[in-house]
């Protein structure tokens, strides 16, 4: 029998069956599912309304998920009750078959307190379809007639495998439900901690300016400034004050940001009262205090009167003593995250050790001021003993001589040999004083760099010192030299006076080695002069650069025991070092170095 021309073929309930399959294989949510559902239901079967209840969480109730086509505050039995087999709803989930009531009588003979219980007129007719995945009651579906329907064969097997189908759609939909949100969870969680890292990352930053800045300052309230600056641009908006105790009030020494409200701004230039609780309690317990919104209704606050929401106090240690209070108070609700006190509490640690470092350099100017006070005071000192010294060694000189003259042929050998102590005493004299002299003007006398080639240096000094070595066996051994920046005349002295004690050294040799050579580093070059003289016993290496230090005796080998010392000076006024190896009987070697021009 064909149709009427124009009229639409009534899909079979197969083909229905087809298209909610693909329909509810396409849902992804469980309200897509759900209209999916009725509205097929419905339509399939020509029902008028229809409901859908879920199992909650635990397993013991039923809550209407969703309803189409009810009449709003009119009551019906389904709505949210116990799961117990009194009712259609439960009686279908705990014996898992579906329920069909072709008419009321049906539902009323088999429920006859029905109405009763649930405070509702029952439906004219009625089918009760159970969902479940994997054996697990997952709710069910209901859709009432107004008028008595029989339910054939076809519409039966329809109900049922849309049940089915729909309890896996319902499952698959709320596994898609959980996974996403643990997807919009976690990329909340990522989201967080990137926010966390990048607001660490800046926290690490400031605090390596900072620590950078620091070392650059040696004013410790300019210091102090300097890390409420940077504070202010991790925390901002909000006032930062250092406060330290004065008698028993707390005074005002620092402060970035301003206060809106002038009265607040009055008293925190008048101070605090010392028993201030956020200002004492981390003084007295070292320990930082952190007030968010929550505790600054209770906890006393000193800035009363300011829209406050966060604030830290924390003490300002100092070689481990607390010397202030270093106070945050923000415009802006804040939590204080470990990354947040962590980050606070950094910068306190690096602002007390630039405090310490800051008056370690002040202690050390001062003793450097006072010692090279005290060297000025020595060197002219010195300078004008030795000028003075010059005219009683002369007097004894002079007089010595006189009385040569005057006694004549009466000058006996008993006199003669005092006469001649004296005049050895006078030399002695006068050459520890031209030695202390040549000390001092090394010391006084502006140094004049330039280029000096080392290796021309020592052929001079090799030239000046032959005629000492002219009835000697003396074997030169002298390597490349490097050009170097230094002055010409006090480099050349630590030369002669180092091959000078290599000459006198190896007198009692038959054969003297002397050997210079250069080593070059990559900050500087290390010169250095060895002999196979007589060595020294090293644990007397200290005594070498001393004034007036000597390891061997004036009558085994003339000095004035200056030399060393001179060398010393020399190198050490062109940023060098000298350094001295010995063994007794065996040699030495003597280096210094010089940084590279």
């Amino acid at each position: 029998m064909s149709l009427p021309s124009g009229t639409l073929a009534r899909p079979s309930l197969n083909e229905r069956l087809q298209d909610v399959t693909h329909a509810l294989a396409a849902s992804t949510t469980v309200h897509g599912v759900f209209e999916i559902l009725l509205t097929s239901a419905l339509e399939a079967v020509d029902a008028t309304t229809g409901a859908v209840l879920l199992v909650n969480a635990d397993g013991d109730r039923l809550e209407l998920a969703q309803s189409y086509g009810y009449t709003p505050d009119v009551p019906t039995i389904w709505k949210d009750g116990p799961l117990d087999g009194s009712v259609p709803a439960g009686e279908a989930l705990l014996k898992q078959t579906a329920l069909f009531f072709e008419h009321q009588e049906a539902l009323m003979l088999a429920y006859p307190d029905l109405e009763e219980r649930v405070g509702a007129p029952p439906p004219v007719a009625t089918a009760v379809l159970p969902m479940f995945e994997n054996q697990k009651s997952l709710g069910l579906i209901v859709l009432d007639f107004k008028e008595p329907h029989h339910f054939t064969p076809e519409e039966r097997f329809f109900l049922r495998t849309l049940s089915t189908q729909c309890g896996i759609a319902l499952g698959r939909a709320r596994l898609m439900a959980d996974l996403q949100g643990q997807v919009e969870q976690r990329t909340q969680q990522l989201q967080e901690q990137k926010a966390e890292v990048e607001s660490r990352n800046r926290a690490l930053e400031a605090v390596a300016q900072l620590s950078r800045d620091l070392r650059l300052q040696d004013d410790r309230y300019a210091l102090i400034h300097r890390a409420q600056q940077s504070l202010a641009g991790l925390l901002a908006p909000g006032v930062f004050t250092y406060f330290e105790l004065e008698g028993d009030c707390w005074c005002l020494k620092a402060q970035e940001g301003q206060f809106q409200d002038p009265a607040v701004q009055e008293q925190m230039d008048a101070g605090w009262p010392q028993a201030t609780p956020a200002l004492w309690l981390p003084f007295e317990t070292r320990q930082p205090l952190y007030q968010a919104k929550d505790s600054l209704s209770t906890d006393p606050l000193p800035e009363a009167g300011e829209d406050v929401h966060a604030a830290a106090t924390l003490p300002l240690l100092v070689d481990g003593v607390a010397v202030g209070c270093f106070r945050v108070a923000l415009f802006t609700q804040r939590l204080w995250t470990p990354t947040d006190q962590r980050v606070l509490e950094i910068i306190l640690h690096g602002l007390g050790l630039a405090l310490e470092r800051a008056e370690q350099a002040g202690r050390l100017r001062a003793q450097r001021d006072a010692l090279a006070a005290a060297n000025e005071e020595l060197e002219a000192f010195a300078y004008s003993v030795s000028h003075d010294l010059r005219t009683p060694v002369r007097h004894v000189t002079s007089f010595a001589q006189l009385l040569r003259k005057t006694l004549g042929d009466r000058l006996d050998d008993k006199s003669a040999r005092y006469l001649g102590v004296m005049d050895q005493a006078a030399a002695r004299m006068t050459t520890l004083i031209d030695a202390i002299l040549e000390l001092s003007r090394t010391s006084q006398q502006p140094l004049h760099l330039r280029m000096v080639d080392l290796g021309t240096v020592v052929a001079s000094v090799r030239e000046l010192l032959e005629p000492e070595a002219i009835h000697r066996q003396v074997r030169w051994t002298v390597g490349p030299l490097p050009l170097v920046m230094g002055d010409l005349g006090l480099l050349r002295q630590v030369i002669e006076n180092l091959l000078s004690n290599a000459l006198k050294y190896t007198t009692p040799r038959a054969e003297a080695h002397i050997e210079v050579w250069a080593e070059e580093s990559p900050q500087d070059w290390r010169v250095s002069v060895r002999d196979n003289g007589v060595g020294f016993d090293a644990g007397y290496t200290h005594k070498l650069f001393g004034v007036f230090q000597r390891l061997h005796r004036q009558e085994e080998f003339e000095g004035n025991g200056v030399g060393l010392a001179n060398v010393r000076r020399v190198i050490t006024r062109h940023s060098g070092t000298v350094t001295a190896e010995g063994v007794l009987d065996q040699g030495a070697t003597f280096s210094f170095t010089l940084p590279k021009a």
